[in-house]
């Protein structure tokens, strides 16, 4: 028996007009926790959902794929809900189902080592702001609350050595679980995430409020090589190209730097020109960092936060962004065409499809045409489809699926089925070919003014996203209007 996850009732759907399908690949990425991914799952033709069985393919023509993008947990109730569902098909389709590593799969490495008994107090009593972010309050201001929350000192009262003798006193657990809130509010990125493991360990066991310490020995037993995060870890890549479809998949964003290169390279090193050998080496270079850190101990850790992957994920100082947290917005975080450097690849290696996530895009995926016009570009990450002042719920309505059918001419149909937080239902479907993109002409093409004509909507008008930083705004355009806009100068005209 499968955790389970609560959603809506299945819907059906792809058209079936397409013949001699090779195969078909279905992206979800970035769900994080929340039940986004099974509704993602159950609205798909490829997969269905078994409570019992976990997740099962269909029967469909050609092969089925899935492609899980990463970052699975840190901002719902589901964290190992999901990691279970997923660690698990992958384990029943090794060659059919593909878990990408992102940033927030990669932070359980830290986790055993930053915990380790044998460390903590003296973690607790001189741990220094990471290097990556300056001006962090520390877990000492931490151990400081929590004595002011025990009644044990004022403010005046407390010295060094006060803090000192208060942080000896106690257990092993209660420093790890100062030390684990520290990590998770100052330094992952998940203010919530403690709460949300209790809430999650409250439903699997029947009890109505695990302790403190039971959501500790959750964290560090999950995140153990042996626990669910660490076997995902393990069993993730940093790339895949799917077999005979020219679709790409990596978890973040392909740039003019990035494309080619290996952690391991030197700058002035010619990027490896072949994208085939290059994941192939980028991913064999990913399982000898995992290794690393299997066999990491505490006293290997210079500072905190350190790890093995630290060259892939966090932005050490003078080095430019990996393909696991590079994203593909100007540095205001807008909407821009594809880098030149990065469609000569593309074209080069004739791929025609790139799926990423990562960078949170709105409310429905984001879809852009490379300036050849014989690739779309897909980010799947929806996290921040609504503004809201409720953490546990920042899509609303807001679902996907993206699915591709590739057929023996590598031709390759692309249906996106969305629905928006009005619960708006947009369907989208293009056809990528060697030359060019047919479908709607307009969709995927980024203006001057970094808006990207997202969608077409059901009354016909054509839906405009404009993004900066996590915020997206939307407009519409008239289809009868288009020809005027599009009489600006634009990377694409339309076809």
């Amino acid at each position: 028996m499968f955790r389970t996850l609560t959603t809506a009732t299945p819907i059906t759907f792809f058209r079936t007009s397409i013949r001699n399908i090779a195969s078909q690949v279905l992206h979800v990425t970035d769900t994080e926790g929340t039940n986004f991914a099974l509704k993602a799952f159950q609205k798909s033709k490829i997969l269905s959902v078994n409570s019992d069985n976990g997740l099962q393919f269909n029967k469909v023509d050609g092969i089925p794929h899935l492609i899980y993008g990463g970052d699975a947990t840190d901002r719902g109730r589901h964290d190992l809900a999901i990691t279970e569902m997923l660690v698990d098909f992958k384990k029943r389709h090794p060659d059919q189902v593909t878990l990408l590593v992102g940033n927030r799969e990669i932070k359980n490495t830290r986790f055993a080592v930053e915990l380790h008994p044998e460390t903590i107090r003296e973690r607790l009593l001189k741990t220094a702001s990471p290097y990556w972010i300056p001006n962090l309050t520390l877990p000492l201001d931490y151990v400081i609350a929590e004595m002011k929350r025990s009644g044990k000192q004022t403010t005046d009262e407390m010295t060094e050595a006060s803090i000192q003798h208060y942080v000896y006193s106690l257990t092993i657990e209660k420093c790890q679980i100062i030390y684990l809130k520290w990590m998770l509010e100052k330094t992952m990125g998940s203010p919530n995430t403690f709460r949300y493991r209790r809430e999650e360990l409250s439903a699997l066991t029947q009890k109505s409020n695990p302790s403190e310490e039971e959501v500790l020995h959750s964290f560090i037993k999950e995140t153990q090589p042996t626990g669910l995060m660490g076997e995902y870890l393990g069993l993730a890549q940093v790339g895949v190209i799917v077999p005979n479809t020219g679709i790409l998949a990596v978890h973040g964003g392909l740039t003019n730097y990035n494309v080619g290169r290996i952690p391991n390279m030197q700058d002035h090193e010619t990027p490896i020109q072949d994208a085939k050998q290059w994941l192939t080496g980028f991913n064999q270079w990913y399982q000898e960092q995992i290794q690393k850190w299997i066999h990491f101990k505490p006293n290997h850790l210079n500072q905190p936060g350190q790890t093995p992957l630290d060259q892939c994920v966090l932005p050490v100082p003078g080095k430019q962004k990996y393909v696991i947290t590079a994203d593909m917005l100007n540095a205001q975080r807008q909407f821009v065409t594809i880098p030149e450097n990065v469609n000569q690849y593309i074209n080069r290696n004739k791929l025609s499809i790139v799926l990423t996530g990562h960078q949170p895009c709105g409310d429905h995926p984001c879809i852009i045409r490379n300036t050849s016009n014989n690739a779309l570009f897909i980010n799947g990450d929806t996290g921040y489809a609504i503004e809201s002042k409720n953490p546990d719920d920042t899509r609303g309505h807001a679902c996907h699926t993206v699915e591709i059918a590739v057929d023996d001419k590598l031709a390759s149909h692309v249906e996106i089925n969305a629905t928006l937080p009005d619960k708006t239902a947009v369907k989208t479907e293009l056809c990528v070919l060697s030359d060019t993109i047919e479908g709607d002409p307009y969709i995927g093409i980024v203006l001057p003014d970094h808006r990207l004509i997202q969608c077409r909507l059901p009354n016909g008008d054509y839906r405009l996203a404009e993004q900066k930083g996590f915020a997206v705004t939307y407009s519409t355009v008239q289809a009868e209007n288009m020809a005027a806009l599009m009489a600006l100068p634009v990377a694409i005209k339309p076809l």
